[in-house]
Formats: structure tokens, C-alpha cells, sequence
């Protein structure tokens, strides 16, 4: 008999830590973490990039990074990962 948790899990979740959605998550949330714990780290790399860049850049595009990782995560998701199916095949 399954655990209540074993049931609901989709059928790849022991490999949890080989799917690129799930790294690509772990990128956007230590991205926001970091932006939340130290704002002032992104002033820092807004003043490091080069002029002609910064102008071309909106303001918000520091929010715009966040949810286009979670975006491509979603897409990642729906995305097949060839080494996952050899691996699980052999």
C-alpha cells in the first residue's frame, strides 16, 4: 500500500534535483532572496553596467527577471529531458 504522499507524486519526483523546472526554480528564488535580503546588491550591478545598456534596460527589469524565470521553469516542466528518459529506459 502507497504512503497518502507517494500517491499524489508525480512519477519522476525522486529525481526531483535532475529537472532543469526545479533548478531553474532554485535560480529564481535564491535570485529574489538575495534581492530581498540585500537591495542594495542590485543598485551595486545597475551602477557596474555599461551606460549604452543600462538606458536600453526598464526600471522594472530587475522584476522582470523573476518572472521570466518562473516562466521558463514552466516551460522547462512541459519540456522533455532526454537524459532522464535514457537514464530511467536503461
Amino acid at each position: 500500500m502507497k504512503s497518502w504522499i507517494a500517491e499524489r507524486l508525480v512519477p519522476d519526483a525522486r529525481l526531483w534535483w535532475r529537472l532543469w523546472s526545479v533548478r531553474v526554480i532554485a535560480l529564481g528564488v535564491f535570485l529574489h532572496s538575495w534581492i530581498m535580503f540585500d537591495p542594495g546588491a542590485v543598485l551595486w550591478l545597475w551602477n557596474m553596467m555599461p551606460r549604452p545598456l543600462a538606458r536600453l534596460l526598464p526600471v522594472e527589469f530587475v522584476s522582470l527577471v523573476s518572472v521570466a524565470l518562473f516562466l521558463l521553469a514552466l516551460f522547462m516542466r512541459l519540456t522533455r529531458q532526454k537524459a532522464l528518459e535514457a537514464r530511467d529506459a536503461g
